[in-house]
């Protein structure tokens, strides 16, 4: 037999009813099946159909009653004369035409009626009573959809309660039923009075209305239940029940008192159930605010969709509370909350969860759901349909299809087809056998299970489908599935041989972006996390003034969507208790008087390069960790900031400047806080008159995310004889932090200077994640400059650092003749002492001046300074006895580690030129690389990686670059000149030229002193003429041992060519050369495969490959 059934509205029962062909048939036995709780047959209710119509086989075990039942056996009356009565009933049920009125003393009085017998409480009927009526069944309770109970207080309870307990005051209700409690029909009590459904699942699709009361549905197996002085109620679940569930589906109202649904499960994570597809109303009656709590405690989940209102529209007083809570919150997309107060403050909505995520709208579609009429036309909800055998249902609607459950049928032929403009929501689809699922809608298809069975098939069309488990049968069920939509997104299991395309996992979003959006509209909302991070996952805006609160109580708090809250006075709160606080988008903020609030426990908030937050509007308030901070939004502001020195302070927006701007407080010392929230200051001409130019002239105070753009800053105003200048700060004894520079133009004065990019002198500070880029220009009086950092000083104030911080700059002009001692650097001029880490230079160097010290990244670094982590691209180049490196011009008792260089070099007369360091003198250098061309055809020493080494030890160093020197010059591969130093674990892959009487190797061009050891080349070298070249090293005077040479080497007319060595006066041990000796017998060459002329000492040494097509040794002198 086929049947149909639609869920229409009732306008005098305010209520949702179903209208079922079967039920106008069949009359009280098809009211047994009409509703239940979400996946919960009505057999997991009832144990059978109640056999008699009125309450039978009542016993008075407490109190005085008398009983009487009218003529037509359709209305019994219990009169109580006491103030507590208990009853035992064989039966209590109400027919559809029966009545039950209890008459009691007074409104407090209560009768307990509980059911000894083996049936259910079928309640079709009316019960009326001016005081409590408790009605306890262990056999479970339903209230079908045309009863009526009109009381002074109810509770429903498939969970019994003791005689002592109950007189006692001790409303326990505990036992071992695992039947449930359902409502479908109209609860309603007096003013301040509460209603209670307990049992192992409670369901309501009907209205239950307590003004001024509470209503709470519990799941469990014990419950504590007191009523307090106010006519509220307390409900508390003691031990839970397996696969505990509360569902709401209907209309739950309690204005000026509180709703609650609460459940605790009694087998695991996760199994507990809190839903709400319904109407939840607690609003502001008689200036006492309602309150909704949807609680699935400590392990259980809430599902929130439908309306929750707890508003103070029609009167007096504030908007209420609404909590939903939980191990897992799930907050479907067209889920409503309003807390909004016409004469009082709006409400809070509160989630709180173990992790919550907010997740772009996407996951589930961005389709709109319908909202006009019913059947065909407007929305469909219903509990459970067809919960037999052979049912053909079609739902169609052109908004959304909601239902508990769907062809719960064992046999075959139980064929569903849904289709909606909006979702379609199942919590189970198809649980039986042989079922064909045809589900179409242009929004998104969700079911925590469908097609549990041994299905034909199914056809799915539409948005996205999404579900915990889907397809967990046997058979080849997914084969025959086809799928229209974007996408299918499942939470629990699958089994599937083939299908569309399939993506499991195992994250349901707390809510979704444009959820929380619109409601802020109408309520504050705080979400909370109680174990893991809180992740904005998308963009969220509104206009009005309610407040956002997102609090991680251990976890931190990862805000990955853009923010944007337009309204007056908006708040937007972020406690990250013990965590910290990452801002990775846009957070706007431009309403009058808005505010934001930033606490993190640990490590603060971080704002993440390239955004910002913005205070734009007038009268904005900014707080973090407790400290409150004068928002700066204009240019007069940002000058006032000289006025308190000492103060915290933020920029709430841009600020743009149009001409001169003297230094923040001139010859005064910042010593506060100031975070530019990633906001820029641009267009500014910078002056001053004291020794320190800059933004700010001084600072031993903190800045930290800041922008500057177009910023020129000049020390001509100073009439100081030594004047510091930089875009930032002229004199930096603090923190600088996330600030950027870009196309700043920094210029010399007509007296001694330093000229940094960003500060001038770093004096002990702290620079990091900070970055310039534009020109900085020396003049005559120059002696240090560099492109971010004119001196990094470690000094008695603390160490000077350096970190994670860039530069792009062109550093040119002059500098002056008396700078040995300092330096011009891509990065940093001079570091004395300083630490530089994990920072990189590019652009390009060029200076005029003699013995300048000049390098890619530092041009001079002494006293202990060390460079790790660190590299350049800056194109570098240097003048007559200068010192010049593609990474640091002097390194002079520095150390440089796990860095690289690989700029053009470029040199005329220096001293030292090095592709890595021009000069090493005694320091370490480790785990380097240079890679950038090297030239200069009038130095002394030219080196790929280094140009002269004297006491340096080099481990674990590789170039791969042309090296290009002049006559009489020291020219390798690695270092050009070398002594009193150790050489380890060197690999060259380039190529080395020399001229006239140079010596050239791959690796090292002049020995001088010191080892070489595991080393090995390839490439090619040539020297011109009367020149010593070597594949490995052209003149050795120290030691070498287990390295070898695999190069073409050449040379002109007179040149000694050695495979490995052009010429030896020291020692060789176990290495080896492979390579070509490209000769001419015309030119008067000397020539070995290994040595050309050897006047020192070598044992265990072989040649190979082309290197045996001369003799091993041309001259031996030696031994």
């Amino acid at each position: 037999m086929n049947k149909s059934y639609a869920l229409v509205w009732n306008q005098a029962l305010g209520c949702w009813n179903v209208a079922s062909e079967w039920a106008r048939r069949r009359g009280k036995g098809g009211r047994s099946k009409a509703v239940v709780a979400t996946g919960v047959s009505l057999l997991g209710l009832l144990c059978q159909a109640p056999a008699f119509a009125l309450p039978n086989g009542a016993t008075v075990v407490a109190g005085n009653a008398s009983l009487h039942t009218s003529a037509d056996g359709k209305h019994m009356n219990i009169d109580q004369q006491s103030g507590k009565l208990i009853t035992n009933w064989n039966e209590f049920s109400v027919s559809g035409d029966e009545r039950v009125s209890f008459h009691q003393p007074g409104q407090d009085s209560i009768a307990l009626n509980r059911v000894i017998g083996t049936h259910g409480s079928d309640i079709q009927g009316r019960i009326d009573a001016n005081g409590k009526v408790f009605l306890v069944n262990p056999n479970g309770v339903v209230f079908g959809k045309s009863a009526q109970v009109n009381v002074g207080g109810l509770v429903a309870s498939s969970q019994n309660i003791a005689d002592k307990d109950f007189l006692d005051g001790n409303y326990r209700f505990a036992g071992s039923s695992s039947a449930g409690v359902s409502n479908a029909g109209l609860l309603v009590t007096r003013e301040g009075g509460s209603v209670a459904l307990l049992g192992a699942q409670v369901s309501n699709s009907g209205v239950i209305r307590a003004q001024m009361g509470s209503v709470a549905l519990g799941a469990g197996k014990d419950f504590s239940v007191n009523f307090d002085g106010n006519g509220l109620l307390n409900l508390q679940v003691n031990s839970g029940a397996v696969d505990a569930l509360v569902h709401n589906g209907g209309v739950l109202k309690a204005d000026g008192g509180q709703v609650l649904m609460t459940a605790k499960s009694a087998n695991g994570l996760l199994k507990t159930v809190v839903s709400n597809l319904g109407v939840i109303e607690a609003r502001t009656l008689q200036n006492k605010a309602g309150k909704i709590m949807l609680d699935g405690g400590d392990s259980g989940t809430v599902q929130v969709a439908g309306r929750q209102d707890a508003s103070a529209l029609n009167g007096q007083g504030n908007g209420g509370i609404v909590e939903n809570r939980g191990a897992k919150v799930e907050v479907q997309l067209a889920a409503q909350v309003d807390t909004r107060a016409n004469r009082g403050a709006t409400g809070t909505w509160k989630i709180r969860s173990n992790e919550v995520v907010v997740a772009d709208t996407d996951t589930l579609g961005k389709n709109p759901v319908g909202n006009n009429n019913i059947i065909g036309a407007g929305n469909i909800v219903n509990n459970v349909i067809g919960n037999s055998d052979n049912n053909t249902i079609s739902l169609a609607g052109s908004g959304s299809v909601t239902n508990s459950q769907i062809g719960n049928g064992n046999g075959n032929g139980n064929n569903i087809s849904a289709s909606g403009a909006g979702n379609i929501t199942n919590s189970q689809i198809g649980n039986g056998s042989g079922n064909n699922i045809n589900l179409s809608g242009t929004g998104s298809i969700i079911g925590s299970q469908i097609g549990n069975n041994n299905g034909i098939g199914s056809n799915w069309s539409g948005g996205n489908i999404i579900g915990q488990q889907i397809g967990n049968i046997n058979g080849n069920w997914m084969g025959s599935t086809q799928v229209a939509g974007r996408s299918v997104s499942i939470g629990g299991g699958i089994n599937s041989s083939n299908g569309g395309n399939v993506s499991t996992g195992n994250s349901t979003p707390t809510l979704h972006a444009d959820t929380l959006s619109k409601n802020l509209a109408n309520t504050n909302i705080e979400l909370v996390s109680n174990h893991g991070d809180m992740t904005l996952g998308a963009p969220v805006s509104w206009s009005s003034s309610n407040r956002l609160g997102l609090t991680a109580e251990r976890g931190n708090i990862q805000v990955n969507g853009a923010l944007n809250a337009r309204g007056s006075n908006a708040r937007v709160q972020l406690n990250a208790k013990q965590g910290s606080i990452q801002l990775n988008d846009h957070v706007v903020l431009s309403g009058a008087g808005a505010s934001l609030e930033l606490n993190a426990g640990k490590n603060g908030y971080a704002l993440k390069d390239g955004k910002a937050v913005t205070l734009s509007g007038s009268g904005a308030a900014f707080r973090a960790n407790g400290q409150a901070y004068d928002v700066v939004q204009n240019l007069d502001q940002l000058r006032k900031i000289e006025n308190d020195m000492t103060g915290h302070y933020v920029l709430g927006n841009a600020i743009g400047g149009t001409g001169r701007f003297k230094s923040i407080g001139d010859g005064k010392t910042f010593t506060g806080v100031l975070d530019g929230l990633g906001n820029t200051i641009s267009d500014l001409s910078i002056y001053g008159t004291s020794a320190y130019v800059g933004l700010f002239g001084a600072n031993w105070g903190q800045i930290s995310n800041l922008n500057l753009e177009r910023i020129s800053a000049n020390g001509g105003s100073s009439t100081h004889y030594n004047t510091q200048v930089a875009s930032l700060v002229g004199i930096n004894l603090g923190s600088v932090r996330n600030v950027k520079a870009k196309d700043v133009n920094i210029t010399g004065t007509s007296h001694l200077n330093t000229l940094g990019g960003l500060v001038s002198i770093n004096l002990g500070g702290n620079i990091e994640n900070s970055s310039v880029s534009g020109k900085v220009s020396g003049d005559r009086y120059t002696y240090a400059l560099g492109g971010l950092v004119g001196e990094n000083i470690t000094s008695t104030n603390g160490v000077g650092r350096i970190s994670n911080s860039q530069a792009d700059t062109i550093v040119s002009g002059q500098m002056s003749s008396d700078s040995t001692n300092y330096g011009a650097g891509g990065l940093l001029g001079l570091n004395d002492g300083g630490r530089v880490t994990n920072s990189s230079s590019q652009g390009s160097i060029n200076l005029t001046g003699d013995n300048l010290n000049i390098g890619g990244l530092v041009g001079h670094n002494r006293n202990n300074g060390s460079i790790t982590n660190s590299n350049s691209s800056t194109r570098v180049s240097g003048g007559r006895n200068g010192v010049v490196g593609g990474l640091v011009g002097f390194n002079q008792q520095g150390s440089v580690a796990n860095s690289s260089a690989s700029g053009q070099v470029t040199g005329n007369a220096t001293k030292a030129i090095g592709g890595l360091i021009g000069k090493n003198l005694n320091n370490a250098l480790a785990n380097v690389s240079a890679s950038g061309n090297v030239s200069d055809m009038m130095s002394r020493d030219v080196g790929g990686l280094v140009g002269n080494n004297e006491g340096g030890a080099i481990a674990n160093a590789t170039t791969s670059n042309t090296v290009i020197g002049g006559n009489n010059a020291n020219v390798g591969g690695l270092v050009g000149y070398s002594q009193k130093a150790a050489i380890t674990n060197a690999i060259t892959s380039g190529s080395a030229v020399g001229g006239q009487d140079a010596r050239v190797g791959a690796l090292v061009g002049n020995l001088a002193s010191g080892r070489v050891d595991t080393s090995r080349t390839k490439g090619s070298v040539s020297g011109g003429q009367t020149s010593r070249v070597g594949g490995l090293v052209g003149m050795n005077a120290g030691q070498i041992s287990t390295s070898s040479a695999s190069v073409t080497v050449k040379g002109g007319y007179g040149a000694t060519l050695g495979g490995l060595i052009g010429m030896n006066a020291g020692s060789v041990l176990l290495s080896s050369a492979s390579g070509k000796i490209d000769f001419s017998p015309a030119y008067n060459q000397t020539y070995g495969g290994l040595i050309g002329v050897n006047f020192g000492r070598q044992y265990l040494n072989n040649v190979y490959g082309s290197a045996l097509n001369v003799p091993m040794i041309g001259r031996n002198f030696g031994f």
